[in-house]
């Protein structure tokens, strides 16, 4: 329920990219000049080093702008933030099976 009510929210930042097929067409498009630098990252544990607070109030700014929230749900905003938080904050963990 909560992936097809925020996923709207994602899809209209400037940074989303929807599969790497779009990456790939976004890199082609970007000219890289001889004295620019070129980095790569790894990322160690994305979701643990997620800020909750910080994301839950940036996303709960973004449902309450959203002028199409009301055709994917009944469910109020601060409803579906604390349902998020549950999901954020809440980390099960299965050991041998």
């Amino acid at each position: 329920m909560l992936t097809n009510i925020l996923n709207p929210l994602a899809t209209q930042s400037r940074s989303y990219v929807e599969n790497s097929f779009e990456l790939k067409k976004t890199l082609k498009s970007i000219t890289v000049h001889p004295d620019d630098i070129q980095a790569s990252f790894d990322v160690r544990a994305l979701y643990p080093s997620i800020p909750i607070k910080k994301a839950l109030e940036i996303t709960r700014e973004r449902l309450y702008s959203d002028e199409s929230l009301q055709t994917r749900t009944k469910w109020k905003p601060d409803d579906i933030i604390t349902l998020l938080e549950i999901c954020l904050e809440t980390h099960f963990k299965t050991l041998d099976g």
